[in-house]
C-alpha cells in the first residue's frame, strides 16, 4: 500500500528542494518527471533517491502528469507541484491509504497571489489504477467508476502554493496557460465527439487565463460560451461569477449587478453576491447600501471554492465609508484590516491621510487598542 509522490518538473530547483524536504519524510517513492531542465533540478531529484524520468513538454498538463503517473509503482499517487510545500501528520496520512476503494482524496492548497492569498480544495491524493488526468490546462485528476470525494483534514496534509505570487512571473504563466487553453477549445470544437461537458470546463479555463494575463476584454466571449451551452449548473456559476468581476473592473456595474441578480436566482451563496453587489453599489452612489452589506459578511466563498482572507471585505468597506461620507468609520474598519489581517502595503499613507488634521500619534494609539496579530507591524508603518 506504498505511497508515491509524483511531480512534472522544468527548471524548477528554486522552489524543488523545499518541495522535496517536506515530502521525502512522508512517502515512500518520489517520481521526477523532468521536461527539459537545466538548472540543477534533475540532480537534485537524484539526490533525494527520486525516480527521474526523462520527458518531454508539448503544453498538455494531462498529458505530462499521465506520463509521470505511469512510472509510479506505488498503490497510491500524490500528485505535488515544485511550487508547493506540504505541512505533513505522517502517521494521520498513512491512516488514510487503507481504503481498498476508489477514494479521492482532496487537499485544502493555500495559493498565494498578487491580488492577495485564497485557500481552496482540489483532488491530488488517488490510488494509481483508474486514475487519469484530464485536461490540457487547469488539469483534473479522476479515477474511474464512482468513487467518493474525502477532503483531508488540513492537520493531516495540507499545501502552500506560492508559484503565482510574483505578479510579473503570475502574468506569464497565464500567457502559457492561455495558448494552451485556445489550443484546446479549437481542438475540441472540432472533434464532433467531443464532450460539451470538457468543451465548457475548457472555455472556462481559457477565460480563467486571459484574466490572469490581462486580456479580460478576450475572456468575456468565453464565459458568455459556458453560461450560453448550460443551464444555472456548477460551470454556469463560475463562468458567470468570474464575468462579474470582469464587468466590475471595466466599470460596467449595471451589468455586473444584473449578474449578480442572476446569481442570487441560481442560488450562488448570499454572502458572495452580497460582496459582488457592494463593489458596484459603493461606486455609483449607494455606498451605504454596500456598507450594510459588507458588515453582514461572515466568510467568503466563491463558486469555484476558493475561500478569501476577510480583510479584503473589512478594506473595502472602510472604502465604502469613505464614499459615503463617515471618515471615522473608515479609519475604524482600515485599522482592523491592518492589524487583524495584516492588510498592510501601502495603507498607512491612505489611513493616515484620512485622519488628517489629527496627530498621528493618536492614530497610533487608536491602532493599539484595536488588537490583532499585526499590530506591531500596523504601528510601525502609521508612525514611519
Amino acid at each position: 500500500m506504498g505511497l508515491a509522490a509524483c511531480l512534472i518538473v522544468k527548471d524548477a530547483s528554486a522552489t524543488l528542494r523545499r518541495a522535496l524536504t517536506a515530502l521525502a519524510p512522508a512517502v515512500d517513492e518520489i517520481v521526477v518527471y523532468d521536461t527539459g531542465s537545466s538548472d540543477g533540478s534533475r540532480e537534485l531529484a537524484l539526490s533525494f533517491g527520486a525516480t527521474l524520468v526523462d520527458g518531454y513538454w508539448d503544453d498538455d498538463f494531462a498529458r505530462a502528469r499521465n506520463d509521470a503517473m505511469a512510472h509510479v509503482r506505488s498503490d497510491w499517487v500524490l500528485s505535488v507541484d515544485a511550487d508547493e510545500y506540504a505541512t505533513v501528520d505522517v502517521p494521520g496520512l498513512r491512516a488514510l491509504l487503507t481504503s481498498p476503494s476508489p477514494v479521492r482524496y482532496s487537499v485544502e492548497i493555500t495559493n498565494a497571489a498578487p491580488a492577495g492569498a485564497y485557500a481552496f480544495r482540489t483532488v491530488r491524493l488517488v490510488r494509481r489504477d483508474g486514475a487519469r488526468w484530464v485536461g490540457a490546462v487547469h488539469e483534473d485528476l479522476t479515477v474511474s467508476g464512482d468513487a467518493p470525494l474525502v477532503a483531508i483534514p488540513a492537520d493531516v496534509l495540507r499545501f502552500d502554493h506560492d508559484g503565482y505570487a510574483d505578479e510579473t512571473l503570475a502574468r506569464t504563466k497565464a500567457l502559457r496557460n492561455a495558448q494552451i487553453g485556445m489550443a484546446e477549445v479549437e481542438a475540441l470544437r472540432s472533434d464532433p465527439a467531443a464532450d460539451p461537458a470538457r468543451l465548457r470546463r475548457a472555455l472556462l479555463d481559457l477565460g480563467r487565463s486571459l484574466v490572469a494575463a490581462g486580456r479580460s476584454d478576450l475572456s468575456v466571449a468565453a464565459f458568455d460560451a459556458v453560461r450560453l451551452m448550460g443551464t444555472a449548473d456548477d460551470l454556469w456559476a463560475r463562468a458567470t461569477d468570474h464575468l462579474t468581476r470582469v464587468r466590475l473592473e471595466s466599470g460596467a456595474f449595471a451589468d455586473a449587478l444584473s449578474l449578480v441578480r442572476e446569481m442570487r436566482r441560481s442560488g450562488v451563496d448570499r454572502q458572495y453576491c452580497d460582496w459582488l453587489e457592494a463593489q458596484a453599489l459603493a461606486q455609483t452612489g449607494s455606498p451605504a447600501r454596500a456598507v450594510e452589506l459588507l458588515s453582514s459578511i461572515t466568510v467568503l466563498d466563491d463558486p469555484s471554492g476558493h475561500r478569501y482572507d476577510l480583510g479584503r471585505v473589512v478594506e473595502f468597506r472602510a472604502l465604502a465609508h469613505v464614499l459615503a461620507g463617515d471618515v471615522d468609520a473608515a479609519v475604524d474598519a482600515m485599522l482592523t484590516a491592518m492589524t487583524q489581517y495584516g492588510r498592510l502595503g501601502d495603507r498607512a499613507a491612505l489611513v493616515r491621510s484620512w485622519w488628517t488634521p489629527r496627530p498621528v500619534s493618536d492614530l497610533v494609539d487608536a491602532a493599539r487598542r484595536s488588537g490583532g496579530p499585526f499590530v506591531a507591524e500596523a504601528v510601525a508603518a502609521l508612525a514611519a
